[in-house]
C-alpha cells in the first residue's frame, strides 16, 4: 500500500427541530423564517418537513479531517481524496 496525504471528508446528517403550540400558521411562519435563515448562510438543506406543529429541517456537514499519519491507498480511495 502507498501511503498519501492524511486527508478524510465526513458527512453528518444534522437535525434541527423547532415545535410551536401556537398553531399551523405560526409554524408555516417559522418555517419559512428558518430556510430563509439557512439558505442565506449557503447551508444546503437535504430535507424540510412541516406536521401538525413540527417543523424538521435535515442538512450535511462535511467535516474535513486531517491524519497525524498518511492514509494507505486503500484509504485513499475510500475516502475520495
Amino acid at each position: 500500500m502507498v501511503p498519501v496525504s492524511g486527508i478524510k471528508l465526513i458527512e453528518q446528517t444534522i437535525p434541527l427541530i423547532f415545535e410551536s403550540n401556537m398553531g399551523r400558521k405560526w409554524a408555516r411562519f417559522v418555517l419559512m423564517y428558518v430556510k430563509a435563515v439557512l439558505e442565506s448562510l449557503k447551508v444546503h438543506i437535504t430535507e424540510e418537513s412541516l406536521d401538525d406543529e413540527v417543523v424538521v429541517f435535515k442538512f450535511i456537514k462535511l467535516i474535513v479531517w486531517e491524519s497525524p499519519v498518511p492514509l494507505t491507498y486503500d484509504e485513499k480511495e475510500l475516502y475520495g481524496r
